[in-house]
């Protein structure tokens, strides 16, 4: 649903909200808020609003999950992990001046709610559909470039800043994460999964999972849902957002989902194949320690490259103006996990 203008907080916690903000940013001036908008998606209300300070404006995100008597806890604790990853973060980085986190304001356990404050720029998605297609102009992609690059050492400096220690690689969270999505393509006759190639995919992965990875695998924090639209990007500085997703786990999974959205542009035909690989190798090179063709790598593509083929799948009623490129990518989804689920009887 696109956002609508005129919705507002309840009255009284936004009194709480416009009191925090003024609070944050030392002013003792009592706030007004001048402009909401509310913007409704699948899983959470956010409000972007506008609060004058005196003679200052600044502008915050308030986000409030969908919530019922059952999920009430679990939110209440994942928020709070959300506002304490984002507060260590932005505390760690305050003075870096290309990469960074958006900065908490208050988290609201009762309702439950996180306060943050506007990231300036647009989400790097939009860079990559006005910089990285086959017209893209010059001056654009530079920029681009270097935003990539602070990618790939924001996500390095973050896993090092959050990391656990070396633990054998968790093949069962794997199998456990894709076993309904197999269900579920398997199910569909579009999809062309068998029963076999699922059997083969699992098998490959336990047998990779047991021999290249018996050994130790970093165990690190993970964003779980790095990718372009939770990049916000201002000339070359970079801000990561949502860590609605956060926990611990093997550090190929994040590397992994941002590599593989470049990969997957290269199917639309009005993206440049050759800036999209310039664009994986600065990321890759930023980040460092991995390669697509490593064991861990692949084993997080797994996971990835299942979703990809369920999203491509998904609402095929009427005409959509990407249809084509979704098609492709279901085709090249599937393709690859063919031959991943292959080595296994190589």
């Amino acid at each position: 649903m696109p956002p609508t203008e005129g919705d507002r907080l309840p009255a009284d916690f936004e009194s709480q909200v416009i009191a925090d903000v003024a609070a944050f940013f030392g002013s003792h001036v009592p706030g007004r808020v001048t402009s909401t908008t509310r913007i409704r998606n699948p899983y959470s209300d956010v409000y972007r609003i506008a609060i004058k300070l005196g003679e200052q404006f600044e502008c915050v995100y308030v986000k409030l999950p969908h919530h019922t008597a059952a999920n009430h806890g679990s939110l209440k604790r994942r928020l709070k992990t959300e506002f304490e990853v984002m507060r260590t973060l932005s505390e760690r980085w305050h003075d870096n001046t290309r990469h960074g986190v958006i900065e908490p304001i208050a988290y609201y356990p009762e309702i439950p709610a996180i306060v943050t404050r506007e990231a300036l720029g647009r989400q790097l998605r939009e860079r990559y559909r006005t910089s990285a297609r086959i017209v893209g102009l010059p001056g654009p992609r530079k920029n681009l470039f270097q935003s990539v690059s602070h990618c790939g050492k924001w996500l390095k400096e973050f896993q090092l800043a959050t990391v656990v220690d070396r633990r054998p690689f968790d093949i069962d969270e794997l199998l456990t994460y894709c076993e309904i999505r197999i269900k579920l393509l398997i199910s569909d006759a579009d999809a062309g999964v068998s029963n076999d190639l699922a059997g083969k995919l699992i098998k490959t992965a336990e047998k990779i999972s047991q021999t290249t990875l018996a050994q130790a695998t970093l165990v690190s924090g993970r964003h779980n849902d790095f990718a372009s639209h939770n990049v916000i990007s201002s000339g070359s500085s970079i801000h990561v957002i949502d860590f609605s997703m956060f926990d611990y786990g093997a550090t190929a999974y994040d590397p992994c989902n941002f590599w593989l959205e470049l990969e997957m542009l290269k199917y639309d035909w009005t993206y440049s194949r050759d800036v999209l690989s310039a664009l994986q190798e600065r990321f890759m090179s930023a980040y460092g320690e991995i390669t697509p063709n490593d064991p861990v790598f692949m084993l997080a593509r797994v996971r990835y490259s299942l979703n990809r083929l369920l999203t491509a799948l998904s609402d095929r009623s009427g005409w959509r103006p990407d249809a084509r490129y979704r098609r492709r990518a279901a085709e090249v989804s599937r393709d690859w996990l063919l031959n991943f689920a292959n080595r296994g009887e190589q």
